[in-house]
C-alpha cells in the first residue's frame, strides 16, 4: 500500500509539475471567470476583459479600478494521496485612467507540498481609436522544495485588439523570452487569434485559435457559448482540443461585487473546479 502511494505520488508530481512549467507561460485553463469558457468570451466591459491576470489589450470600460482572486484545484481523480490536490490561486488588480489601463497578478501554484510556482505580471495597455494594444511582463519562480532547486525564467508578450459593431477581434504573442537561469527551459512561443462577439439574442460566442509552432500539435481551437438570463446572470460553457477539455460555468453580477465559478473536464485526469471573486467601481 505504501509503494504504491508513493508511485501514483511520483506520477502525479511528475506529470502535474511537467504540465506546469510551460502552464505559467501558457495553461491549458485558466483561473477565474474564464474558466468556464477558456478564455472564448471577452466583451471589453465585462468581467473576461476586466480580470487581471489577462492583457490589458482586452479591457475597454468606464470603471476605474478593480480587484480580483482566483482560486482552482486540479484534476479530481487524484483523490488516493493524502493531502490537497495540486491547486493555484491567483490575485491582482487594475487601474484604467483616460485610455491608459494597468494590471498586475500575482499567482501560486502547488504540488502536494513539494514543487511550486510563483508567477507576477503586469500588463500595460492603451486605447486608440477601435484599437487596443498591451505590452506584458512576467517573471516565473519554480522548483522543488526538498532539496531547494528554484529557478527563474522571465517573458514578455504583446497584445492588441480591434472593437467594431458586432464583434471584438483580439491577437497576441508570448511568451517572448528575456532571461532565464534554467538550462532545460524550452520557450514555446504561441501566436493567438480569436474573435469574440458582442451579446445577442443567442447569448455571446468565442472561438480561439492557438498556433505553437514548436509542438509535436501546434493547433489548438476553442469554441465558447455564453448565455445571460438577466444582465446579471449566465451560464457558459467551452470545448477546447489539443488536450481535449470540456468546462461550464456560471456567473453572477448584482453590483461592484462579482462571483463565477467554473468546472473543467479532462478526459484522463478527471475534472478541475474553481471560483472568482471580483469588485470594481
Amino acid at each position: 500500500m505504501a509503494i504504491d502511494k508513493v508511485l501514483n505520488l511520483a506520477v502525479v508530481v511528475i506529470a502535474v509539475t511537467c504540465c506546469a512549467l510551460s502552464a505559467q507561460v501558457s495553461d491549458p485553463f485558466e483561473a477565474g471567470y474564464s474558466m468556464g469558457n477558456f478564455g472564448a468570451i471577452v466583451q471589453t466591459d465585462g468581467p473576461g476583459g476586466r480580470q487581471p491576470w489577462v492583457p490589458a489589450a482586452y479591457h475597454r470600460d468606464t470603471l476605474l479600478w478593480g480587484v480580483s482572486f482566483a482560486a482552482l484545484s486540479f484534476y479530481g481523480r487524484i483523490d488516493n494521496l493524502n493531502g490537497p490536490r495540486p491547486h493555484r490561486t491567483k490575485f491582482g488588480g487594475w487601474i484604467s485612467v483616460d485610455r491608459l489601463t494597468v494590471k498586475t497578478a500575482m499567482s501560486f501554484f502547488t504540488v502536494h507540498k513539494l514543487y511550486s510556482e510563483h508567477n507576477a505580471t503586469v500588463s500595460v495597455g492603451y486605447e486608440l481609436g477601435r484599437f487596443n494594444g498591451s505590452a506584458e511582463f512576467e517573471n516565473h519562480r519554480y522548483g522543488i522544495k526538498k532539496p531547494r532547486d528554484v529557478r527563474s525564467v522571465s517573458v514578455a508578450g504583446v497584445s492588441m485588439g480591434v472593437v467594431t459593431t458586432h464583434v471584438f477581434v483580439t491577437f497576441s504573442v508570448s511568451p517572448l523570452l528575456l532571461h532565464s537561469n534554467d538550462d532545460f527551459y524550452q520557450n514555446d512561443v504561441t501566436f493567438r487569434s480569436a474573435i469574440h462577439t458582442v451579446p445577442n439574442q443567442f447569448g455571446s460566442q468565442g472561438v480561439v485559435l492557438e498556433i505553437t509552432p514548436q509542438k509535436q500539435r501546434p493547433v489548438r481551437l476553442i469554441v465558447g457559448e455564453e448565455y445571460r438570463f438577466t444582465p446579471g446572470f449566465g451560464v457558459n460553457l467551452a470545448v477546447a482540443g489539443n488536450p481535449t477539455l470540456v468546462s461550464f460555468g456560471v456567473v453572477f453580477e448584482p453590483g461592484a461585487v462579482n462571483v463565477s465559478a467554473g468546472m473543467v473536464n479532462h478526459t484522463s485526469l478527471g475534472w478541475s473546479k474553481g471560483v472568482a471573486l471580483d469588485y470594481v467601481q
